[in-house]
Formats: structure tokens, sequence, C-alpha cells
């Protein structure tokens, strides 16, 4: 196992095992339940964390995460959806076909 990213937004975290889930990256979460402790130890000791469970995935997953986490496009381009990649215009922010979010930048064609 290998850890990939931590934030103290639980949502973000649980947003990026999801996405990874649906590419067939198995993942773990670690020290979700431990937004209590802060304070009794350190904040940053609490954060959540994601785990990619198969560290031959990890590279695949980076590379997700990395799409999903870029900046945005120009208006007026369109953007291929990193999980069925169907082509879909700049004005949707979910993949028509499979629902998943824009990333913040996509491939443009």
């Amino acid at each position: 196992m290998r850890k990939i990213f931590e934030s103290i937004d639980f949502a973000r975290v649980g947003l990026l095992q999801s996405i990874l889930e649906s590419e067939g990256i198995g993942t773990l979460v670690k020290n979700y339940d431990l937004a209590a402790t802060a304070g009794v130890i350190a904040a940053s000791d609490c954060y959540p964390e994601l785990w990619i469970i198969d560290e031959a995935k990890f590279e695949q997953a980076e590379r997700i995460i990395e799409s999903y986490n870029s900046p945005a496009p120009e208006s007026g381009s369109t953007w291929i959806c990193f999980t069925c990649k169907n082509e879909v215009d700049s004005n949707f922010d979910a993949c028509w076909n499979c629902s998943v979010p824009r990333p913040k930048k996509e491939k443009q064609t």
C-alpha cells in the first residue's frame, strides 16, 4: 500500500476515492474517524489519508488525480471524460454519459 493523498477535507478525499474506485483502483481511507481527536493530537495527524492498495496502480492513480486537480480549460473547448473517454461540450460540468464531474483541467480537442 502507498499513500497518494491527504486533506483536511473529508469530502475531497471521498470524491477522489470514488473516482479511483470507479477506475478499478482499490483504495483505503485511513484516519477517517480521527477528527474527534484533533486538539488531543496534532490536527495534521488527524487528516484523512487516501491509500492505493496495489502499488502497481499508483502511477495510474496519480495521473487520474492530476487530471482532476488541474486548472479548467478555456471556455468554448470540449473536454474528454477520463472515465468513459467521451467528448463533452465545455458548458457541461459533468459527463453526459457517466455523470463523472469535469476535472479542473481536461484534454482539449
